[in-house]
This record gives structure tokens, sequence and C-alpha cells, in this order.
């Protein structure tokens, strides 16, 4: 499947043919459907933990809240239980590079996207 680059101020965000960025108050959504994929509550992935049961789908929910939505680093940071802007950031580019390297990361954000 194809992406292309959709620029927003100078961050790559890849979206599918016809996919659009959601709205910032769409982070709900995003956030439970990623929850769901995994079978993990809210409280067990946003809790201050880095067990890798936990860690990957908060760095996924991290990824999908960053490439589907408008919402700032900060913001998604709050989300994710008051994370500091910097730890998103190196969410979004650890995930983003296990994309290309890791069939299963792929999968399970192409995955998530249809879903979303």
């Amino acid at each position: 499947m194809i992406m292309s680059p959709y620029v927003v101020p100078g961050i790559k965000r890849y979206l599918m043919p016809g996919e659009k960025l959601m709205k910032s108050d769409d982070f709900d959504y995003v956030v439970d459907t990623v929850l769901q994929y995994f079978k993990l509550s809210r409280e067990s992935v946003f809790r201050k933990t880095r067990s890798r049961r936990f860690l990957y789908p908060r760095q996924i929910v991290t990824y999908m809240l960053r490439t589907s939505t408008t919402l700032s680093l900060s913001e998604i940071g709050k989300i994710v239980g008051n994370r500091d802007h910097t730890t998103v950031l190196h969410s979004v580019k650890l995930i983003d590079d296990l994309r290309f390297s890791d069939p299963n990361v792929l999968q399970d954000i192409l995955n998530i996207k249809q879903i979303v």
C-alpha cells in the first residue's frame, strides 16, 4: 500500500490515498481503537511503567495520534500519561523507523488505520 507524505508545518504525516487528518477532538476515538486492538485498558497503558507489554501499545497510540490528528507533541504527552514532548517525539520516531524494518509493526499500524 502506497502512503504519501502530507506536510503540516515541517512534519511529514503519512496518509493512505483518500485519508484525511482527524480533528484534534477525535483523539479519544483513536486512543480507544488502539487500546481495543491490543485488548488493554487506559489505566494499564498510560501508567508510569516501561514494561514492553504496555510500552509498545503506548508508543503506537502516540504514533497514531501524531500522524492522524493535528495535536501537538505536548498535547499528546498529556493524553498518554503526562509524558514530556520529547518522550512523545522519541516514540513517534521509533515507531516510524520500526514500520520500515519490522513487518509486524507495519501490519499493526495498517490494521488500526483500517478500523479508525
